[in-house]
């Protein structure tokens, strides 16, 4: 109004009056309180003005109180699939033990899949990540028949990083900055689940083709030829693979993620590969769980898990392999939580997108025998 108003403001802390000002508002009033917390209690803060003529108005916010510093988390993790006896021993410097038991595998997927939903950061890794979460967090309520409450974040994911995408198709670690055949596969992989999934996703494939071709034919290392492989069997492009693949054969010092890798790719393009192999390379944890192990690496995310990973989507694929194996290696993987999630978000995404199909279908069955 082009008249001055006369106004009351007052600050409460903890339903305690802490000020209360007289303002003449003609254009705006910035009314300012510096506080300060203490470790013993949350700060309940409200704000609130009374005209003249009796009009009021107002907020309340709640505002924790954190210690300063990084909260870490240390522990155990137990699989029990059988009369078994555990003789934990806590840290005596550290804080009080909660002891935690769950008699489901789908409720640890759960757990991780709250945490990487509710995870802070958003780099192009870990918006991929959040969305495999979120596709996961689908197939459990469609299996179970309930009600899925991340449509609109699915959605707002899949349009950033559809957002992020560089000109050539690929995707980097920030916005449009760099490329990276990682995590342009992992990000690949989440759009076309959700797409698959029923969510619009609109992919240039052309373009992303042409530039993975060209990609290909040059000299990139062995891990990125592998994983370009997999994007371009992802869109189901019709190009001759066999030579690219002997040509990964005839690598030397390949590592072993590598090999398993390569062993994959075979059995995705139907090329005769002897699955069994990779039993030669697998070791027993102390509770006799499955691993498979490797001295020589190359990046972050060549270890054991994603090992154990790809061993186990080898053998859910062939009807030959003995089954039981699945178990102790899914076993394995749940050792290696032991912290309360698994090593980063890209490898819970990896775990979670790898073992969910699986225990929801052995899930579904148990419902039907009872």
């Amino acid at each position: 109004t082009p008249d001055t108003i006369h106004i009351t403001t007052t600050f409460e802390i903890n339903d305690s009056v802490i000020t209360t000002k007289s303002i003449s508002c003609s254009n705006s009033a910035i009314d300012t309180f510096y506080m300060m917390g203490s470790m013993e209690d949350s700060l309940r803060v409200k704000y609130f003005l009374i005209k003249n003529d009796g009009y009021f108005d107002g907020e309340q916010r709640e505002i924790p109180v954190f210690p300063s510093g990084l909260e870490e988390t240390k522990g155990q993790f137990f699989v029990l699939d059988r009369d078994t006896t555990i003789n934990p021993i806590f840290d005596q410097g550290l804080s009080t033990v909660t002891l935690y038991a769950k008699a489901d595998e789908l409720d640890i997927l759960k757990d991780e899949i709250n945490y990487l939903i509710d995870y802070k950061y958003a780099c192009n890794e870990q918006l991929a990540s959040k969305l495999k979460a979120m596709l996961a967090a689908k197939q459990i309520c469609e299996a179970r028949k309930e009600r899925f409450r991340y449509e609109k974040e699915s959605v707002e994911i899949i349009d950033r990083l559809l957002k992020n995408r560089q000109d050539n198709g690929m995707w980097g670690w920030w916005n449009r900055q760099g490329s990276s055949s990682w995590i342009s596969l992992h990000v690949l992989e989440a759009l076309v689940k959700a797409r698959e999934m029923g969510f619009s996703v609109k992919l240039d494939i052309p373009m992303l083709t042409g530039d993975l071709v060209w990609k290909l034919q040059q000299n990139n290392s062995i891990s990125d030829k592998i994983r370009i492989i997999r994007l371009l069997k992802m869109q189901d492009i019709s190009i001759d693979l066999l030579k690219f693949l002997r040509e990964l054969d005839q690598e030397k010092d390949k590592t072993l993620y590598e090999i398993l890798s390569i062993i994959e790719l075979k059995q995705l393009y139907g090329i005769p590969v002897k699955t069994d192999t990779i039993f030669s390379y697998a070791k027993k944890t102390l509770f006799g769980n499955l691993y498979f192990a490797s001295k020589q690496s190359r990046w972050f995310y060549e270890n054991e898990v994603q090992n154990a990973l790809l061993a186990y989507r080898i053998i859910s694929r062939d009807t030959s392999l003995a089954k039981e194996s699945l178990v102790k290696i899914r076993n394995f993987l749940f050792e290696n939580r032991r912290n309360g999630s698994w090593l980063n978000t890209y490898e819970s995404a990896r775990v979670m997108e790898t073992l969910l199909p699986e225990i929801i279908q052995s899930g579904n069955q148990m419902q039907k025998a009872i």
